[in-house]
């Protein structure tokens, strides 16, 4: 699932790195399946609090993340 989610973010991240968890569910659960929305939402928790420092993403708002990445995801 992870991989996953990594690789739609280059399409859905703003000039912020900004994601909306709506668009990020509304691109890899399109049926609404309640389970595969159980398991993107547990990815993304755990690539929020991977750990001290090391997060990969950060939640800003409810429902809006920030990508932290080097690699500037979706942006040559």
């Amino acid at each position: 699932m992870r991989d996953e989610i990594l690789a739609v973010l280059s399409e859905l991240v703003n000039e912020c790195g900004e994601f909306k968890l709506r668009d990020l569910m509304t691109r890899l659960n399109p049926d609404r399946d309640p389970r595969r929305r159980w398991a993107v939402e547990k990815v993304i928790f755990r690539m929020v609090t991977v750990g001290r420092g090391s997060t990969e993403m950060e939640r800003r708002r409810v429902g809006l993340y920030r990508y932290r990445s080097d690699d500037s995801v979706g942006h040559s």
